[in-house]
């Protein structure tokens, strides 16, 4: 999957290159290279962390309980789990799971690892400074540096919906 996902961006990237250097030069090849790159790296900071994150968990043996084959299917999407339960009765208790803050800190404390993550820090360091340099030396242009921006997240849920 890592591997189609970087044919994609590297596909896009060389359209949005082209695109970038007929529409308006050199600025926006630079403005769309330099966000695409920045959007680039915050992705997959964040997916690598929170990789390590999953197989960590994995490996202490914190697995969610497995639905059988025929709850699959018949239930895909869980949406008949609490048939017998009024709508009133699933707020009471989905509003006292929110508010418990126990379990909310604990969640926290398990997910800061990977919010936190040395590769994701340093992916947004990469876009503050880049867009930061362009701004200064008034390179900065603002519609293709946002194209550049969007083209990672755009593509990844693409490849999320026709890539399997």
């Amino acid at each position: 999957m890592i591997r189609k996902l970087l044919i994609l961006f590297l596909i896009t990237d060389l359209l949005l290159l082209i695109i970038a250097f007929f529409v308006g030069g050199q600025g926006w090849v630079l403005n769309t290279q330099v966000a695409f790159f920045s959007s680039l790296l915050v992705t997959f900071g964040s997916f690598n962390s929170y990789k390590k994150m999953i197989e960590a968990r994995v490996s202490t043996g914190e697995i969610p309980i497995q639905r059988d084959l025929l709850d699959e299917i018949d239930d895909k999407y869980e949406l008949y789990d609490d048939e017998d339960k009024r709508v009133d009765e699933i707020l009471v208790e989905e509003k006292k799971k929110a508010l418990n803050v126990k379990a909310n800190l604990e969640n926290l404390k398990t997910t800061a690892p990977a919010t936190f993550s040395l590769y994701r820090i340093g992916g947004y360091f990469v876009l503050f400074a880049s867009f930061v340099f362009l701004a200064e030396n008034s390179l900065f242009i603002i519609t293709p540096y946002l194209i550049g921006l969007l083209i990672v997240p755009l593509m990844t849920t693409f490849s999320l919906i026709f890539i399997k």
